[in-house]
């Protein structure tokens, strides 16, 4: 796995467990598991609600502000 940025969000994917978390409180459809069982993420479609980063219980989200 291989970690993400964007201008929104950050990713530390080492200690992501795939546990679906955080994908099930999106709900702008901004985060998916991947074929492969990986997070992947898309800065078009979050509205930076942040649920996605309280959900998580390995802190594996964070905001760039």
């Amino acid at each position: 796995s291989s970690d993400w940025s964007s201008d929104v969000c950050s990713s530390d994917l080492e200690k992501c467990t795939s546990c679906g978390a955080c994908t099930a409180v999106c709900g702008s459809g901004a985060l998916a598991m991947d074929e492969r069982d990986e997070l992947s993420f898309d800065p078009e479609r979050c509205v930076v609600c942040e649920r996605c980063i309280a959900a998580c219980p390995m802190a594996v989200l964070r905001l760039n502000r």
